[in-house]
């Protein structure tokens, strides 16, 4: 059942690239924006009860209702796994990424090549064009 799960997420996430953008962390960071006071405390206590409530709280929720809805009735818990899995493949297809990364650099657009670059490092990448295809090479490989 975890590899049709599976499968139908990868599936799904192929045919539903152009919906890419409502994939984002925007609800996370809210949710983590609600929750900074208590992981901000200055107690060293009072801060670790506060990240474990930002951890656990959607963990346990999410195997709850994970649960809930398996017992109900299979189908819909297959279809809640293959929700879950498809949200978490990530806001954005690294595989376009990378194949934008490569046209640019092939076709000498340095420019589209560092703003690729800078979009999947998430960070301002190496000036020298083989440390930046060695920094791009690597995070693609971790």
């Amino acid at each position: 059942m975890s590899f049709l799960a599976l499968l139908l997420s990868l599936l799904l996430d192929q045919a539903l690239r152009h919906l890419e953008f409502l994939r984002g962390p925007r609800w996370f960071h809210a949710y983590f924006e609600s929750l900074r006071v208590f992981a901000h405390n200055r107690g060293f206590w009072r801060a670790g009860i506060g990240v474990l409530l930002i951890v656990l709280v959607p963990t346990v929720v999410t195997l709850f209702v994970g649960h809930l809805i398996d017992h109900i009735w299979g189908a819909f818990g297959f279809a809640f796994s293959v929700l879950l899995l498809l949200l978490t493949l990530g806001p954005r297809d690294l595989h376009a990424q990378v194949e934008d990364y490569i046209d640019a650099t092939q076709s000498g657009d340095v420019q589209r090549a560092r703003d690729a670059a800078r979009e999947l490092l998430g960070s301002e990448p190496p000036a020298d064009a083989a440390a930046r295809s060695e920094a791009v090479t690597h995070l693609v490989l971790a």
